[in-house]
């Protein structure tokens, strides 16, 4: 991961109060830029596309202040030496005392006997909440709320067990058929990448 605490610094100073007794700690964070934030990036960029790919640009190591304040960090996990946990979205409460954006989240109680159901609710929930939602997504997380339950579900080479990424409802991505018509090699900050350029 990157390493955000410039960005953290300009949006919320060098002192966090709620954060004073964790001893050594490790927020886990998504950048984003908000759709409200997006006119005013292109002021900085007009070349930005849209609010996901706004991100890079105004968190670019060059990037000014101002240009940093315009990003949201949206916090998912604390670990820490000083303070422990039971369940993530005690994590997630304890986060937002300290001032700190979390993602829309609920807890439910998913049954293997009625769990095409459970897992309907809460997609519908997350589908309604979106709606209002400031920023890009495309996608819910389904997570193991208790931490202890979640780590006992162990890892494997690529991925954790205790938790799943759905991309469905309004998220979902069907199958299309494209033609390739060209590969664009783009600048990254230190690698050049492949970009398919596809019709239709």
């Amino acid at each position: 991961g990157k390493d955000y605490t410039d960005i953290i610094k300009a949006k919320f100073g060098d002192f966090i109060p709620g954060l004073k007794d964790c001893g050594i700690f490790d927020i886990r964070a998504e950048l984003l830029l908000p759709f409200s934030n997006l006119a005013t990036a292109r002021k900085y960029n007009p070349n930005i596309k849209s609010a996901f790919t706004g991100v890079s640009s105004m968190s670019r190591g060059s990037a000014t202040i101002m240009e940093y304040r315009l990003l949201d960090v949206v916090c998912y996990n604390i670990f820490t030496t000083n303070k422990t946990f039971t369940s993530l979205s005690e994590k997630f409460d304890f986060l937002t005392n300290c001032g700190f954006l979390v993602p829309i989240f609920c807890c439910g109680v998913l049954s293997k006997d009625t769990f095409d159901a459970d897992i309907k609710e809460v997609m519908d929930y997350m589908a309604e909440q979106q709606a209002g939602y400031d920023y890009y997504t495309d996608g819910v997380v389904l997570s193991v709320d208790n931490i202890a339950q979640f780590e006992a579900m162990g890892t494997t080479d690529v991925c954790t067990l205790g938790n799943v990424a759905l991309k469905m409802g309004v998220w979902e991505q069907l199958p299309y058929t494209a033609k390739v018509k060209k590969i664009k090699w783009t600048k990254g900050k230190s690698v050049r990448t492949p970009v398919a350029v596809i019709e239709p």
